[in-house]
């Protein structure tokens, strides 16, 4: 029996979440015909339960406490439990944007490095692969930092002295120079553009391969020609190719959008982070939306 590694269960728990917040969204905008209701009410009862547990076990949950309006009178609500009853309003009021909110936060949790070591210290691994496991931990960390910090780092070094000659981010391969220039704070063995396996009958290079963590690294940056639709579709692929690479146990796919090309990033993040059989995938556009 394969048993999980930490990144497994806190990806698992992350994608209960996100499908969760998106049925609530549905319901909460009304974004679904008379026939789609039944089967959308009856998914967001059946998970409910398990989403509220990932919630309390992250300490994310919040009671709340609402009134009724004046003019119409009524109890008073106090630390309540909003996961009591999701599909229902107070007096109008719906408690749906206060538990986006709250399972917002409790992804948050999921994705720090404190959470993953906290799985780990309950693991029943040997002292050997427990130490692996916190140093991909700890580079993938470092990793997703970087990628977050890309577009500060970028913006910085358009000021220099005196106006100096500096690199100037026009397409994929200066996002690619400097970004191997910042993995090298942290790493050593960092080797570009190995081939994949050939997927769909091709074959490709990889951007950056961390040998010694088996991270894989995917460098995108938008432009007039790469659409959100194409963006997407290159990203499933490079996951599907990714999945049959022998050294890649964990995809990160950065995508750098200085023009803000896409309207609605964590969609995109959303959609296609996480586990793909067993490939860690983790999808970064920034510096997201403005």
């Amino acid at each position: 029996m394969n048993v999980k590694t930490p990144q497994e269960i806190a990806l698992e728990r992350i994608q209960a979440l996100s499908l969760f917040k998106e049925d609530i969204r549905r319901w909460f905008d009304g974004q679904y015909s008379q026939l789609e209701k039944d089967a959308l009410r009856s998914r967001i009862n059946r998970t409910v339960r398990r989403v509220h547990k990932i919630v309390v076990e992250t300490d994310c949950l919040k009671l709340i406490t609402a009134a009724p309006p004046p003019a119409v009178g009524g109890l008073m609500l106090r630390n309540y439990d909003p996961f009591g009853n999701v599909l229902e309003s107070y007096y109008g009021i719906s408690f749906i944007p206060d538990i986006v909110d709250m399972i917002d936060e409790a992804i948050g949790v999921l994705e720090s490095p404190e959470y993953l070591e906290k799985l780990l210290e309950k693991s029943e691994d040997t002292e050997q692969q427990i130490e692996y496991q916190k140093t991909t931990i700890k580079a993938l960390q470092q990793i997703l930092l970087i990628c977050r910090r890309f577009h500060l780092v970028a913006r910085q070094l358009q000021d220099r002295h005196a106006g100096r000659s500096t690199l100037v981010i026009e397409d994929e391969y200066d996002v690619q120079d400097l970004f191997a220039s910042l993995l090298r704070l942290d790493f050593d063995d960092i080797r570009k553009e190995e081939w994949t396996p050939s997927y769909a009958g091709k074959s490709a290079r990889v951007d950056f391969l961390l040998k010694r963590e088996n991270i894989v690294i995917e460098i995108k940056k938008t432009r007039a020609s790469l659409g959100v639709k194409e963006l997407g579709d290159q990203l499933i692929i490079d996951i599907g190719r990714y999945k049959m690479h022998p050294g890649c146990s964990t995809l990160v796919c950065f995508v750098y959008d200085p023009e803000f090309r896409i309207g609605n990033p964590a969609e995109i993040e959303d959609d296609l982070s996480g586990l793909h059989d067993r490939l860690d995938v983790r999808v970064v556009v920034a510096p997201g939306a403005s």
